[in-house]
C-alpha cells in the first residue's frame, strides 16, 4: 500500500506544481499594468479591436468574390457515371436497341460548357466585384479612422476625469483641514455650532463629489478598455500631456480644411465608389436584353451486357464526342429585365444622394469641430484667469475664517467657486485638445499629445 501512495504522490505532485504555475501566470496576466500614450493606445486598438477585425474579414470576403467573378470566364467541367439494371421490355441506354431480357449497363461521361457571350454581363460582373473589393478596402480604412477617433476621444475624456478626481481629492483634503480648524475653534468657543455644522456638511458633500468623480473616471476607463479590447481587470495608466503642452491654434478656415479632408478621407471615396458599383449593376441588368451564346462539349462511353463484348472493348467502341453551341434569345420574361433596369437606375440615384449626404455630413463635422476648437480655446483662457482669481479669493477666505472675520457659509461659497473654476478650466483645456486634434486629423496630420 505504501509504494502505491508514493507513486501517486510522485505522479500528482508535478501536476499540482504545473497547476499552481498556470494560476500564477493567469493572475499575473490579469494584474498586468500598461502605461500607454495616446499613440500607443490607438495603435493597439487598430490591431485588436473587433470592429476592425470584422471590416478586415469583409475585405477578405470581397477579394474572394472578385477572384471568383474572374474565374467565371473559364469553362466548367463535370464527370458523371451511372449504373442501371432493367428487366422486361426496355430500350438499352447504350445501344438504343429494344431489349426484352434482363440487362445491366454502365455509362460514363465528361461534360463541359463555356459562356461565349451574355450581353457583357460577365465583364460587368467582374468590374462590379472589383469595385466592391476596392470599396471594402476603403470601408476598412474608414473603420480604422472611426476607432482612431473614438480612442482619442475616450482617452482625452479619461484624462479629464482623472484630473477631476485630483481636484475632488484636493477639495476634500482642504475641507478636512477646515473641519479640523473649525472643531478647534468651536472648542475654544470662537465658532458657533451652526458654522461647525456647515463645515461638516461641506466636508460630507466633498466626499460625495470625490466618489462621483472616481465613478466617472472608472466609467471612462471602461469605455476606453472596451475600445482596446482589454479586460476591465487590467490596470491601464494614461500619460497626460506635459504641463508645457501648447494647444495648436486653428489657422485654416473650415472650407480649406474640408477640401483637404475630401482628398484623403476613405468614406468620401467609398461613397463615390458606390455610385460606380450601381452603374455596373445597371449594365448587368441591361445585359439580360441581349442573346446569350455558349459552347458545350461532351465525351461519353458505356457498357451493356446485352452486347456480349468485354468491358474495355465496349468502352472503346461506344466512345463518342459532342461539340456544339447554343443560342438563347430573350423574348418575354414577365418584364423582370425591365424591372431590374428601373431598380438599378433608382439605386444609382440613391448612391448619388448618399454621396452628397456624406460630403454634407463631413462638412458639418468639420464646421462643428472648428467652432468648438475656437470657442473652447477662448474659454480656456478665460477659465484660467477665473481659476487664479478664485484660488486667491479662497486663500483669503481661509485666512479670514481662521481669525473669525468670515462665516462658514462665505468660506464654503469661496471653496465651491474655486472648485467650479478648476473644473471649468480642465474641461475647456481638454475640449480644446480634443477639437484641435480633430482638426489636425481632418487635415491629414498625425494625432499626438
Amino acid at each position: 500500500m505504501r509504494p502505491l501512495i508514493v507513486m501517486l504522490f510522485l505522479f500528482l505532485f508535478p501536476l499540482s506544481v504545473a497547476a499552481q504555475q498556470e494560476n500564477q501566470e493567469s493572475e499575473s496576466k490579469i494584474k498586468t499594468k500598461y502605461v500607454w500614450t495616446l499613440e500607443e493606445s490607438i495603435e493597439y486598438a487598430l490591431e485588436h479591436n473587433l470592429t476592425v477585425m470584422q471590416a478586415d474579414l469583409d475585405l477578405e470576403s470581397a477579394g474572394i468574390g472578385y477572384t471568383q467573378s474572374r474565374m467565371e470566364r473559364l469553362p466548367d467541367l463535370s464527370a458523371s457515371a451511372g449504373q442501371s439494371w432493367s428487366n422486361g421490355s426496355t430500350i438499352d441506354p447504350i445501344t438504343s436497341d429494344f431489349n426484352t431480357q434482363s440487362s445491366s449497363s454502365t455509362s460514363l461521361a465528361l461534360n463541359s460548357s463555356m459562356t461565349l457571350f451574355n450581353g457583357f454581363q460577365l465583364k460587368n460582373q467582374i468590374n462590379q466585384s472589383k469595385l466592391v473589393a476596392e470599396q471594402n478596402e476603403l470601408l476598412l480604412e474608414e473603420t480604422k479612422n472611426s476607432i482612431h477617433l473614438s480612442v482619442m476621444e475616450a482617452y482625452i475624456q479619461a484624462l479629464y476625469s482623472k484630473e477631476a478626481v485630483t481636484i475632488a481629492q484636493n477639495q476634500l483634503d482642504a475641507s478636512a483641514k477646515e473641519l479640523e480648524q473649525a472643531e478647534g475653534l468651536f472648542k475654544g468657543r470662537s465658532l458657533t455650532l451652526k458654522n461647525l455644522n456647515d463645515i461638516q456638511a461641506q466636508y460630507a458633500s466633498n466626499q460625495y463629489d470625490l466618489i462621483n468623480a472616481k465613478t466617472g473616471y472608472e466609467q471612462q476607463m471602461l469605455t476606453l478598455k472596451q475600445l482596446l479590447e482589454l479586460d476591465n481587470a487590467v490596470e491601464l495608466e494614461l500619460v497626460a500631456p506635459p504641463t508645457d503642452y501648447a494647444v495648436k491654434e486653428v489657422i485654416q478656415s473650415q472650407r480649406v480644411i474640408f477640401q483637404s479632408a475630401l482628398e484623403f478621407l476613405p468614406e468620401v471615396e467609398a461613397s463615390k465608389t458606390n455610385i460606380e458599383i450601381n452603374n455596373a449593376g445597371l449594365q448587368i441588368a441591361k445585359g439580360s436584353l441581349y442573346p446569350s451564346l455558349s459552347l458545350n462539349g461532351r465525351l461519353s462511353s458505356g457498357y451493356t451486357n446485352s452486347m456480349g463484348l468485354p468491358f474495355t472493348d465496349q468502352l472503346e467502341g461506344n466512345f463518342s464526342q459532342l461539340l456544339g453551341v447554343s443560342l438563347s434569345i430573350p423574348i418575354f420574361n414577365r418584364f423582370s429585365t425591365s424591372t431590374n433596369i428601373q431598380q438599378a437606375k433608382i439605386n444609382i440615384k440613391q448612391a448619388e444622394l448618399n454621396y452628397q449626404s456624406t460630403q454634407k455630413e463631413l462638412y458639418r463635422k468639420i464646421e462643428s469641430a472648428w467652432l468648438s476648437a475656437s470657442s473652447s480655446g477662448e474659454q480656456m483662457v478665460a477659465a484660467e484667469t477665473s481659476r487664479e482669481a478664485a484660488r486667491s479669493s479662497y486663500e483669503l477666505a481661509q485666512a479670514q475664517f481662521n481669525v473669525g472675520e468670515l462665516t462658514a457659509t462665505e468660506l464654503i461659497v469661496a471653496q465651491t467657486t474655486l472648485n467650479t473654476a478648476e473644473l471649468n478650466y480642465i474641461q475647456s483645456k481638454y475640449l480644446t485638445i480634443l477639437y484641435t486634434q480633430l482638426i489636425e486629423f481632418y487635415q491629414g496630420n498625425p494625432i499626438t499629445l
